[in-house]
């Protein structure tokens, strides 16, 4: 799981490593470092751009009272009482990121927003890479325990890629001696994006 490679947030030159760590089935000694490497990092995240009432379930609606302009002024109070290094958000889209970057004190350090060889939004990388907001890609992989999760909260399965079975992707595994996991990692860690790949079996190893 040692990665020597790093995005630096600013403010506050904070060192994230590019390949971060979502295995929930890993050994106790993987678990504890990268913990400790989460904690060292100090990302403080707004996780969605809209506020949800009634949370998973049939009523869940969105909530037009709350702005994350407001939330993200709130955020920059954050840093300015050193209760985080640095802020960031999480699936917005180029226009919500633009809004903020046109009406902020302090800019966003990081973006996290689900992205793989199936969906590489291109446009999204382009934007934040100019204005200096590094990126962090969930879902590498691709999403194979996001049916189960909706499945358990009562909702419908979806039809899902499945990207480790992708036979591009396992013809170039095979022809340099790789996991595809490790295929999809690398496609993403080219492009200078950062990936925290999850897992919940030990099937789908990421490699060495």
């Amino acid at each position: 799981m040692a990665c020597n490679m790093f995005l630096t947030l600013q403010p506050g030159n904070v060192k994230m490593p590019v390949l971060g760590y979502g295995t929930w089935q890993g050994r106790g000694n993987d678990l504890e470092s990268a913990l400790n490497v989460a904690l060292e990092s100090d990302l403080y995240l707004i996780h969605f751009p809209v506020s949800v009432l009634n949370g998973f379930s049939e009523d869940a609606h969105g909530d037009t009272s709350v702005s994350y302009l407001d939330i993200w002024k709130k955020m920059e109070e954050q840093v300015d009482t050193a209760r985080t290094k640095t802020i960031g958000i999480s699936n917005f889209s180029v226009k919500q990121v633009d809004n903020i970057l046109k009406n902020c004190r302090i800019k966003p350090a990081n973006i996290q927003v689900e992205m793989h060889v199936y969906f590489q939004q291109k446009e999204l990388v382009d934007f934040c890479s100019k204005n200096g907001v590094t990126i962090v890609a969930y879902a590498p992989i691709g999403t194979r325990g996001y049916n189960a999760a909706l499945e358990a909260k009562g909702f419908t399965s979806k039809v899902l890629p499945d990207l480790l079975s992708d036979e591009v992707v396992n013809r170039i595994a095979k022809k340099h001696s790789k996991a595809p996991a490790q295929i999809l990692l690398r496609f993403l860690l080219q492009l200078g994006v950062a990936a925290i790949p999850k897992s919940v079996t030990p099937s789908s190893s990421f490699g060495g």
